[in-house]
């Protein structure tokens, strides 16, 4: 039977549609089902160069004693086995069943005076990023304005000061491509913008803590960069930060260090020849320079929703 025409599938994929925005745990259950049911029917086995990068990765996991990013390794080879469910996901459904979670994190927030994303996500920061490439998606393809309003309420209510500024910088950027004078001044109105913010002389969310912030931000940084130069050309396996800073954090809050710390400067390598061989287009390349960009203060890509999404807009 084709993938195409395997009903139990498609309704796994459906299903995984309506919740992708919704719950992480509902999420990681789907695609650990939709997982089991592939390995069950022989989908999608042709070996992947990606793999490559995590298997020849375990090893040095054990060498380091970095249990958990062996788990994490064996995760990652899982999740981009069932990445062929990208091109079958119906984004109809993500972006109006998101919008829906939205509307209710939005509520609690404002009731319970906390974050939004703390009852779909469990983590504001996390949230952020899932609807930082929502909004983004809408100039990728054109949904209704209505949910666009409601994605970036929630995400003013989440809290998440990078993936509000990375989003502003993005757009800056894409009017420079547009228009290099008016995206010029775009780009420096907002970086001025955001240094009156860090002196505390203009208002952003949670202002009142990004000085403290910053500070410990720029202080596990320089922890990460102390932790490469062991291990700098192999690494040392994903999650080796939290085992490095015992166990205070869960990673650098940096995709360039963290990924250095896990895959080393020969997984860095290996993983550019990868993405230099993708075609790039400008809206691919959008999604690339939010990523990246919020990717310059925290590691949010490799979580299921937030990584799904990515791969299926990249």
């Amino acid at each position: 039977m084709e993938v195409q025409e395997d009903k139990i599938l498609s309704t796994l994929i459906l299903l995984l549609s309506v919740v992708l925005g919704i719950s992480y745990i509902a999420t990681t259950i789907l695609l650990i089902m939709i997982l089991c049911y592939s390995l069950y029917k022989g989908y999608n086995l042709k070996f992947k160069k990606i793999y490559l990068l995590f298997l020849f990765n375990i090893p040095i996991c054990v060498y380091y004693r970095n249990y958990l990013g062996i788990l994490v390794d064996i995760a990652l080879i899982a999740f981009f086995y069932v990445s062929y469910i990208r091109n079958r996901i119906d984004y109809n459904l993500v972006v109006r069943y998101s919008s829906y979670m939205a509307v209710v994190e939005i509520v609690l927030s404002l009731l319970l005076r906390e974050r939004a994303g703390v009852y779909s996500f469990f983590n504001p920061n996390y949230y952020g990023a899932f609807l930082a490439l929502l909004i983004v998606y809408y100039h990728i393809k054109k949904y209704d304005r209505k949910y666009l309003l409601v994605f970036i309420i929630a995400l003013l209510l989440t809290g998440s000061r990078f993936a509000l500024v990375s989003l502003i910088l993005t757009y800056a950027l894409v009017l420079l491509d547009k228009n290099r004078v008016l995206g010029s001044i775009a780009l420096i109105i907002s970086l001025i913008y955001f240094y009156l913010v860090y002196k505390g002389i203009v208002p952003f969310v949670r202002a009142d803590t990004i000085s403290k912030y910053l500070d410990l931000r720029l202080w596990i940084y320089q922890l990460g960069i102390k932790g490469m130069s062991h291990g700098f050309l192999l690494g040392h396996g994903p999650t080796y930060f939290y085992e490095y800073s015992k166990h205070v954090y869960p990673h650098s809050h940096n995709i360039l260090i963290e990924y250095i710390l896990s895959y080393g400067l020969i997984g860095l390598v290996y993983a550019l020849y990868n993405i230099s061989e993708v075609k790039f287009n400008k809206k691919k390349i959008l999604v690339i320079a939010l990523i990246m960009i919020h990717g310059l203060a925290d590691y949010t890509i490799f979580w299921p929703q937030v990584a799904l999404v990515f791969l299926t807009l990249f």
